[in-house]
């Protein structure tokens, strides 16, 4: 790990607060021109961010998993190693947990 717990909490918070004006503006357009979604998809930067964040964390898929596979933890996932250990995954504490565990090809994220 090449960052620090409050220099990636305080990353993620950011992230997310960009990412949640941007889909507030592409509503906006939305109502008063029609379908943006492709052009949204293209300049957003969420992923390039993401990236960025990944590289400084040491490469971990678990951060875009966070983000998209568990909306920012709002689904109700955990990630469960082969031998049954259990890994919460809602907060930016439990990713911060993840992302130093020693093993982590042995995670496997599942839905609650």
């Amino acid at each position: 790990m090449q960052i620090d717990k409050p220099t990636f909490i305080k990353s993620m918070e950011t992230i997310k607060a960009y990412k949640d004006r941007l889909d507030g503006l592409y509503d906006d357009i939305e109502r008063v021109i029609g379908g943006c979604e492709a052009f949204a998809n293209r300049i957003d930067g969420v992923d390039d961010m993401i990236k960025l964040l990944e590289l400084a964390c040491g490469n971990s898929r678990f951060i875009a998993m966070y983000a998209y596979d568990a909306d920012w933890g709002k689904w109700n996932t955990k990630l469960v190693t082969d031998s049954g250990r259990e890994f919460p995954f809602k907060t930016l504490d439990d990713l911060w947990v993840v992302l130093n565990y020693p093993t982590p090809w042995e995670l496997k994220l599942v839905l609650c």
